[in-house]
């Protein structure tokens, strides 16, 4: 799988922001002559399409809001990776980012809206168990975006779907709240050389952290499940992998603090990275 596409699904609020200039630092290599496969016109959104395949010639790698279904773009095989977060945390990190960014993807839904008035309207799918709609993809095999069903109307086959691809179709991915550990992971699993990272995208504390609302519960109810078999996963592999011990993790983390002056002038230095949006 040496030769095979990375394709990074970034979901919202789940560190990707951090993750950019690592992934840009090891794999940009551009392959303007990579091949589309034969099914390139069936798929949509037709832009969303569009750019994932002008990004990955250009990148050598496609990182972006998109979902598993995305390998069907390319006649090459493509290695899938993630980050997955707790659901409650992600979806009030969204909302607090939203709120207070006036360029965050969703402020207009987020800008004049408490909470809970957020996630009662309904809109953006992302809102309804969002993890397991990136990751379970359309089941027509035709969006590469999202899960479409309408919202509220996911049920255990999409969940299955996704605990299925994560098992099964990812070569690797994280969490967020073990954010050292999975970079050291995949540095390995990858090949990285450098994995120093500056976090970016943090919520602003301008903006008080709610409590999330009972009545939302069935917002992250697979989203939950999704993440508990991510973790028992995840914890297997940590386990199995000497290269993530707690003595390694803790120069990893010594380091990365020690670089942060170079690390931040790479990153300025670094071409801008074009996030792929529907």
């Amino acid at each position: 799988m040496d030769s095979a596409l990375t394709v990074f699904i970034h979901i919202h609020k789940c560190a990707g922001s951090s993750l950019a200039a690592v992934m840009r630092r090891n794999l940009f290599r551009p392959q303007p002559e990579l091949a589309a496969s034969l099914e390139l016109d069936t798929l949509t959104p037709p832009n969303l399409v569009a750019s994932i395949l002008r990004t990955a010639r250009r990148d050598g790698y496609v990182m972006g809001h998109l979902g598993y279904g995305a390998h069907r773009i390319f006649a090459s095989p493509c290695r899938y990776f993630t980050m997955l977060r707790e659901p409650r945390e992600r979806l009030i990190s969204l909302w607090r980012h939203a709120a207070s960014t006036p360029n965050a993807y969703y402020h207009q839904a987020a800008k004049d809206l408490s909470f809970a008035s957020f996630l009662a309207q309904r809109n953006p799918l992302e809102l309804d168990n969002g993890m397991v709609r990136f990751l379970s993809g359309d089941p027509a095999g035709l969006n590469v975006f999202i899960n479409p069903k309408p919202f509220g109307t996911l049920d255990q086959s999409d969940l299955d779907r996704a605990l299925h691809n994560l098992a099964h179709r990812f070569e690797g991915f994280g969490l967020v709240s073990q954010f050292d550990a999975s970079l050291l992971l995949m540095k390995h699993s990858m090949g990285y050389r450098n994995c120093f990272y500056v976090r970016r995208n943090e919520s602003s504390s301008a903006v008080a952290k709610p409590e999330f609302p009972d009545l939302a519960l069935p917002l992250v109810e697979f989203d939950q499940a999704l993440v508990a078999e991510a973790e028992r996963i995840f914890q297997q592999r940590v386990s199995s992998d000497t290269k993530v011990r707690a003595s390694r993790l803790k120069r990893f983390r010594s380091l990365n603090h020690a670089m942060q002056p170079i690390t931040k002038i790479n990153q300025v230095l670094q071409q801008s990275i074009s996030y792929l949006k529907p």
